[in-house]
């Protein structure tokens, strides 16, 4: 009796202690929260913040009995589905059929909820070509969770080049030969950081806790990539009109708007709440995109500790000499800075207050150039011009001002390379028009080499032709950190000579010898032609043949805005074929003829292309014509001549 209740005044006294803690953690927070759908997420309560992002996103979805089970391992099926997700593919997986054909010898294994998401990994390049069995069910293990979230990240070149670069982890040895270039970029990349003995562990499975973990370092990396700013500020004002809506935000005594949806769930720790929660005065971490906020976090005030006079919430710095190295690194993107230093040519390793204050000695702020910056930090860290083998410097400001610089000295510039080309490591320029003229020009210097190769005006030129175009074309264009995405657009359609009405797509990637990068992407659908012709209509088509040996054949489709066009026209000694702005002029020349509409009878639509073409019936063939409009009407002749 006494050992009973012994137990159960414990167990009374771990109930009130329970319930203590949870109402401290409740205390003082007055938004409605939504809840994370998992009832056993506290399992794992060290990744219950991570858990609410990726359910957030709509990148994990439990097991189907309200739970996670976030300390199980992780199947290959899962990781899949989920890394599908998070690159945002889950329509196309959802639109394959059950029965997709999967090129594995264990094809019958995969689940029927996966098979899609395996289709669309496939066409993404997220498996090894050599794969012949997926193993649906088997646990995911760190070396394959690594190899499959680089390629996720589209960094699998990098990984190529890194082959040999043998990693620091002390259980290297265990880690396959055809792996260790993934493995340096998911450490390069902050995907993994190993474990505190210095060990990766390549074949420890990993939890679906881990998994989301992997997931949210992964998904920093890809709004990185797609251009996203983070910034860092007060909401001055936030307002819904019904689900969509702005919020306001002061930084430093800058003030930025954003357009917003009352949907958005925002992070507040572990905790999520909607978007219209947020109120004046909230102090908030924004991701923007666009003009548009993709995720938010509203910031603690009682423990938010930010750099507010510099406004820097993110630096890295890594300095590389013989083998020794350096690294700073700072974080505040929740508003509770972490900074770690690792410096082996003094033998400090320090983290907390005293790296911080290494931090504040750099004196970084937000109005700073990379040039700046770059002479800060060599400075402080006393790093003369040419002794280092490698200089990498990454800042992140509260306005969104987003400083990288790579240094590497004694680079190999060949001779034939000259101008601002002798500064730029890659550039790749792909433009579409309208008219079907592509071009590109695409050049990349790598330990001395160059690669470069020129589409234009129909044909592939190579060799030096190809590097005098692509130098002419840089020379010409003369690109400056100062200028926006639509000076350097304008500037290259200037250089070649292009009128913008006739772009479709433009996509430009520069990155330079010290790190700095320029992307620019364009893209606009083509002019509509007049309402009263294809601004109603989807498609046309006119198929004619004559008794006298002469045929037409007239096309035009519309698609997500781009229109194509197609002319022929045949007699019994020469054919003509047209495409492009030609052929649309002939086409166009018809219509307006024709002026079609969707109250248009058979008999109306066969007489006026036989007016229009000038044909008598009696010398008609066959004729097909079909038209369909953008409100689903569509109407159909067909005349073919009796035996």
């Amino acid at each position: 009796m006494k050992v009973s209740g012994l137990l159960l005044i414990v167990a009374l006294l771990m109930s009130f202690a329970v319930q203590v803690q949870a109402d401290e953690h409740n205390r003082g927070f007055d938004r409605e929260e939504v809840p994370i759908k998992f009832s056993d997420a506290d399992e794992a309560a060290w990744a219950k913040e991570y858990i609410g992002k990726m359910q957030s996103k709509n990148v994990i979805k439990g097991t189907g009995k309200g739970t996670f089970e976030p300390n199980d391992d992780v199947s290959r099926a899962a990781a899949i589905v989920m890394a599908v997700r998070l690159l945002d593919l889950e329509d196309e997986a959802e639109a394959k059929p059950d029965d997709v054909s999967l090129h594995f010898q264990d094809e019958e294994q995969i689940p029927s909820w996966a098979r899609g998401h395996v289709a669309v990994a496939l066409e993404n390049d997220l498996f090894n070509t050599t794969d012949q069995s997926f193993n649906p069910y088997e646990p995911a293990k760190r070396i394959w969770i690594a190899e499959l979230l680089v390629k996720s990240l589209g960094l699998e070149d990098d990984a190529l080049d890194q082959m040999n670069d043998i990693p620091e982890f002390t259980d290297v040895d265990k880690i396959p030969a055809g792996a260790i270039g993934y493995v340096n970029v998911a450490a390069d990349e902050d995907l993994t950081t190993g474990y505190e003995d210095g060990t990766f562990k390549p074949n420890k499975n990993v939890s679906r806790a881990e998994m989301t973990a992997f997931l949210e370092r992964t998904n920093s990396d890809l709004l990185d990539q797609s251009g996203a700013r983070t910034l860092q500020g007060t909401v001055t004002d936030v307002s819904f009109d019904e689900e969509m809506g702005s919020i306001s935000l002061n930084v430093n005594g800058e003030s930025f708007t954003f357009d917003l949806t009352s949907e958005l769930e925002v992070q507040f720790e572990d905790r999520l709440i909607k978007a219209d929660q947020l109120r004046a005065d909230d102090k908030v971490t924004l991701v923007v995109q666009d003009e548009s906020v993709v995720e938010a976090r509203l910031l603690n005030e009682k423990t938010s500790d930010s750099n507010e006079s510099s406004g820097l919430i993110e630096l890295e710095v890594e300095y590389e000499r013989d083998d020794t190295e350096y690294e700073l690194e700072y974080d505040n993107k929740k508003g509770e800075s972490e900074a770690e230093l690792e410096d082996e040519f003094n033998g400090v390793e320090a983290e907390g207050e005293e790296a911080f204050a290494i931090v504040e000695a750099l004196g970084l702020t937000q109005d700073m150039s990379r040039d700046a910056i770059l002479e800060r930090v060599m400075n402080e860290l006393d790093v003369q011009d040419d002794d280092f083998d490698e200089l990498k410097i990454e800042a992140k400001f509260a306005n969104g001002h987003k400083v990288e610089v790579k240094r590497e000295p004694n680079v190999d510039i060949p001779d034939d390379v000259t101008g601002d080309l002798a500064d730029i490591e890659s550039f790749d320029l792909d433009v579409e028009l309208f008219d079907g003229e592509d071009q590109s020009y695409d050049y990349e210097l790598d330990d001395g080499d160059i690669e470069e190769d020129v589409k234009r005006d129909g044909e592939e030129v190579e060799g030096n032709e190809a590097l005098q175009a692509v130098s002419t074309l840089v020379n010409d264009v003369s690109l400056t950190e100062e200028m926006s995405d639509e000076e350097v657009r304008e500037a290259i359609l200037a250089t070649l000579s292009i009128d913008s009405e006739n772009v479709s797509e433009l996509e430009l990637e520069v990155e330079y010898l010290d790190g700095y990068k320029v992307k620019v992407e364009f893209e606009q659908e083509a002019d509509q032609p007049e309402e009263s012709r294809d601004g109603q209509i989807a498609e046309f088509k006119l198929d004619a043949e004559l008794n006298n040996d002469k045929a037409y054949e007239y096309s035009m489709e519309q698609d997500d805005g781009d229109i194509e066009y197609e002319y022929s026209d045949e007699t019994d000694s020469d054919e003509t074929e047209l495409e492009g702005a030609e052929a649309q002029e002939k086409v166009n020349q018809l219509l307006d003829q024709l002026q079609l509409s969707a109250e248009m009878t058979q008999d109306q639509l066969k007489k006026a292309a036989l007016t229009a073409l000038s044909i008598d019936e009696e010398d008609v063939e066959e004729l097909e014509i079909s038209v369909s409009f953008v409100n689903g009407e569509s109407i159909e002749v067909e005349i073919e001549e009796e035996d």
